[in-house]
């Protein structure tokens, strides 16, 4: 059976994890789009946090993941597994969080860690790299510190501390590494 219709078969039976995973990181977003709609709630909400988690790569498409993540639909904290969920309720209530990014104005972006150590790896990552949508540049390193009200989701899964947020504070601190 070629690929396009298995997937086809996946979507018409509503298997949408199987559907996803048919996908390499690169088309995870771009799959997510095709069978948003047809979502109930926390599907939803559990297939974007895989899209996202499967992503090499955000900020190309910062747009289009701002518009999923706000949406307004129920059960958000389906984003992330029940191990990530009493770990993102038992942070304290400010939390500081990391970007790593390579360009003015990088320090606004949705994809944050707990772990400063890894955002100075990405900082040192996209700083050299032109293949994964970030501009290069000079490492750099963006410091916040934000309610953990404000953080929709951890995922520990890939790597580890990876938040989303989607408000930051006006006063982001950021150095060049």
């Amino acid at each position: 059976m070629a690929m396009d219709s298995l997937r086809q078969v996946l979507r018409d039976k509503k298997r949408w994890s199987a559907y996803l995973l048919t996908f390499d990181s690169s088309e995870a977003l771009d799959a997510f789009l095709v069978i948003e709609d047809d979502l109930d709630p926390p599907d939803y909400w559990r297939l974007l946090g895989d899209a996202w988690t499967a992503a090499e790569a955000v900020a190309a498409n910062e747009e289009t993941w701002r518009r999923l993540f706000s949406s307004s639909r129920p059960d958000r904290e389906m984003l992330m597994t029940e191990a990530e969920r009493p770990f993102l309720a038992a942070l304290p209530e400010e939390v500081t969080i990391y970007r790593g990014h390579s360009h003015e104005g990088g320090e606004r972006g949705l994809a944050w860690t707990l772990d400063r150590d890894s955002a100075v790896r990405f900082a040192h990552q996209f700083a050299t790299s032109t293949d994964i949508g970030h501009p290069p540049g000079e490492p750099r390193l963006a410091t916040a510190t934000v309610p953990s009200s404000s953080i929709l989701a951890v995922f520990q899964a890939r790597r580890e501390g990876d938040v989303v947020i989607l408000d930051l504070p006006p006063d982001v601190d950021v150095e060049l590494l």
